[in-house]
């Protein structure tokens, strides 16, 4: 399990962010279309997301540079699959 959780955060897309920025926009929309259950629940699934991909970005700066550099440098291999 751990070799797969290493291997994950290795190649971690920084497109995995748009998540984030998706929840809280659909999180504002059903906030202004009055559904405000279902606005909270949206916005603590993104703070948790934020906060995992957070985590796991500083992680992958830290144990695998080269690879995070990478794709500071060219954001194109973000859409590499």
């Amino acid at each position: 399990m751990w070799s797969r959780l290493e291997a994950g955060v290795r190649d971690l897309n920084p497109g995995y962010l748009g998540l984030v920025m998706a929840t809280g926009i659909v999180s504002k929309a059903m906030d202004a279309e009055g559904a405000t259950r279902l606005s909270g629940v949206l916005l603590v699934i993104g703070i948790v997301a934020y906060v995992l991909l957070a985590a796991a970005y500083v992680w992958r700066l830290v144990r695998y540079r080269p690879e995070f550099l990478a794709d500071m440098r060219d954001p194109h291999r973000a859409f590499e699959i």
